[in-house]
């Protein structure tokens, strides 16, 4: 299975880490997509995607997740499909 978690704040990577960890147990394909997330309402500010871009990844997945930055959120659709993601996790 491959999966991606979009991440709109740093500390998002936190609680998603218990999954991600999960899904490399299982030897899932894990994504990590972040971008300036404008356009979500639920996001009072642009991200600023240099603190995501200088987030230090536990060691456990070095070379096992992939990290992909997007610039606008019509994007998310196109990285699904180029990607073959089967699950996004927000």
């Amino acid at each position: 299975m491959k999966i991606a978690f979009i991440i709109e704040r740093p500390g998002f990577l936190k609680g998603f880490g218990p999954v991600i960890d999960s899904a490399l147990g299982r030897q899932w394909l894990v994504e990590i997509w972040y971008g300036p997330m404008m356009g979500f309402p639920r996001s009072p500010r642009p991200l600023d995607a240099k603190v995501l871009r200088n987030l230090d990844l536990p060691d456990s997945w070095n070379g096992k997740v992939a990290v992909r930055e997007f610039n606008e959120i019509e994007e998310l659709p196109r990285l699904g499909q180029d990607h073959s993601i089967e699950a996004i996790f927000s």
